[in-house]
């Protein structure tokens, strides 16, 4: 492991909160305070796989997803044999980053995120996702995200 700031890190996480339950299980509980109420797998997932590495006596992690708006606990086992994949996951994010770097080029990808961009119509992979039917205009998501905010 090497200092969050160090330049050459690329992948840095943060674990809100663990808590010892016994002798093999570690609690990995994650804060969520925004509106969304979906799940990212992969991120609950490098939770675990980055708790083996910091702790590796244990051997099972009960993931806990507290949506603090909502008063609302989602939990879940993360069975250990993933965390294989989840590394060789990681390196190939890893080495897609290396390859950008070295040919000083980084592809956007459009996205949901849009709605949360101030400059969308300036931006031509935007202009070319909605074009091609790959994204919702901007004015869409943005009505998407108003009608969570009103829930």
């Amino acid at each position: 492991m090497i200092n969050w700031f160090d330049k050459s890190a690329y992948w840095r996480d943060i674990i809100d909160r663990m808590e010892i339950e016994d002798e093999e299980t570690l609690i990995i509980r994650d804060y969520k305070t925004g509106w969304s109420i979906d799940k990212d797998a992969f991120q609950n997932q490098t939770y675990a796989w980055l708790a083996k590495i910091l702790y590796p006596q244990f051997n099972f992690f009960r993931l806990q997803l507290e949506y603090v708006r909502f008063g609302y606990v989602d939990e879940e086992y993360i069975d250990t044999s993933i965390l294989p994949t989840v590394e060789n996951k990681i390196e190939g994010y890893i080495a897609l980053i290396e390859e950008a770097k070295k040919k000083n080029k980084f592809e956007a990808r459009p996205g949901s995120a849009c709605a949360w961009c101030d400059f969308p119509q300036q931006c031509e992979y935007y202009k070319k996702a909605v074009e091609s039917g790959k994204i919702k205009p901007v004015e869409e998501l943005a009505e998407e995200v108003l009608v969570l905010e009103s829930v």
